[in-house]
Formats: structure tokens, sequence, C-alpha cells
């Protein structure tokens, strides 16, 4: 994102062509699509993988804060997995109870 951003900045403010700045934002993005690759590879192999437990880091913050799964997000699924983990699913099902009671 901002190292991309200002990378490329950098490139146009000393005077690059358009064929560098090109070939330097495709580096860029093949970069952060095999950051992405890693990042997905270890939470589908990792052997805690849909498991419920206390895992910190969480709302930004990598300690101080403990989330029930390992990869537990409410707004993102892994591509082979589109379901909440169960704890989620547990705390939707009280939410909407508690507002449809």
């Amino acid at each position: 994102g901002r190292d991309k951003s200002a990378g490329l900045a950098e490139m146009k403010t000393a005077g690059a062509s358009e064929t560098a700045l090109k070939t330097a934002e495709a580096q860029y993005q093949e970069k952060i699509d095999q950051i992405n690759a890693e990042i997905t590879r270890f939470f589908v192999e990792h052997p805690l993988r849909g498991k419920v437990g206390a895992f910190e880091g969480g709302g930004y913050a990598g300690s101080g804060l403990y989330r029930p799964t390992l990869n537990s997000v409410m707004h993102k699924f892994m591509d082979d997995e589109k379901t909440f983990y169960p704890v989620n699913s547990e705390g939707i099902i009280q939410v909407i109870n508690y507002y449809s009671e």
C-alpha cells in the first residue's frame, strides 16, 4: 500500500518512464500476491484451524485481546470455507434471539 505509492511517487518525481513505472507496479503486485498466498496457506494448513481456544491478537492489536479461533473474523471467509466458526455462530444466534424477543 503505502510503500508502493511512495515508491512509485519517488520514481515519478525522478522522471521514470511509463514503462519503468508499469514494471515497478507489476513487481509490487507480484510481491503482494506472494504475501497473500503465504497468509492464506498459513490459515488453510495450520493444525489449529477450526479449533476453539484462546488466540491472542485481535481488533488490530497483537496482544491483550483474545479471539476464539485462529482466524476468527466476522467479515472475511477463506475461499473454501463460507461459514462462521462455532463461537461466532453462537454469538450471532444470541443477538438475533435477544432482538427478536
